[in-house]
Order: structure tokens, then C-alpha cells, then sequence
């Protein structure tokens, strides 16, 4: 009886810290996705760079669309810049030359203008304002 118990304990025991890491897990993961941020009137809503590709793969993004992201630089060329986690074929684009390093932190407030689901994902924005973290 008093082994039945011990083993019940330890089984409960286990089941609630493996319960409580997954919670943490995916409170984590979210971050400020969904809420906005207004710039000159116009609210922005709050995307992260993981959610950006996947919704974008999933086409749950649509042109003209509003979003900020804050994030890491992966690249810079010219005029385009492109984002840490947010898809390899998923171009920020600016009016203005972008010179920033590899891993600077950055925020861009961008609107969609190109969404292309069919053979591969990508997407193009046009940045509206960028600025150092």
C-alpha cells in the first residue's frame, strides 16, 4: 500500500512539472503578436518575425496590410532589408539606402504590397519607418 502511494506521488508530482514547462512554453512564444502600435495616426498591429513567415506561408497576410516587427537584421542591399526569422523570401523594402550590420536590433513599421503563396512563399513590404533599438 504505502509503494502504491509513493509511486502515485511520484507520478502526480511528474505530470504537474511537465504541465507547468509546456504552459511556459507556450506563453512564451506570442510575445506582443496581435496588440498595435500607432505611428501618425495609423495603428500598426504587432507581429514577430516567426509569425510574419508563417502567417504569411499559411496566407493569413494580405496586401496592404499594416504591421510593425521588431527584430534582428539578417542582410541588407541597397534598399532592402531582410529580418531574422521572418523568411528568407520575405523583403522589407525602403525609399531610402539601408546600411545596418548583421544582428543589429531593429524595428520597421511596414505595409504589404506583393504576397505570392502559389509555388513558393514570399512576400515584399514597403517599410514606412525603421529605427534602432
Amino acid at each position: 500500500m504505502k509503494n502504491t502511494i509513493k509511486l502515485f506521488g511520484i507520478i502526480a508530482l511528474v505530470a504537474v512539472i511537465v504541465f507547468l514547462m509546456v504552459s511556459c512554453f507556450k506563453k512564451s512564444g506570442g510575445g506582443d503578436s496581435g496588440k498595435t502600435r500607432e505611428l501618425s495616426g495609423i495603428e500598426y498591429t504587432i507581429i514577430t518575425p516567426q509569425d510574419y513567415a508563417k502567417k504569411i506561408k499559411s496566407g493569413e497576410i494580405g496586401v496592404n496590410e499594416m504591421y510593425v516587427i521588431d527584430g534582428l537584421v539578417m542582410g541588407t542591399n541597397d534598399n532592402n532589408l531582410m529580418i531574422q526569422k521572418a523568411g528568407l523570401t520575405n523583403l522589407f523594402t525602403s525609399d531610402e539606402s539601408i546600411d545596418l550590420s548583421i544582428g543589429t536590433k531593429i524595428r520597421v513599421y511596414i505595409k504589404t504590397t506583393m504576397i505570392n503563396t502559389v509555388l513558393l512563399s514570399a512576400s515584399q513590404a514597403t517599410i514606412i519607418k525603421w529605427e534602432k533599438l
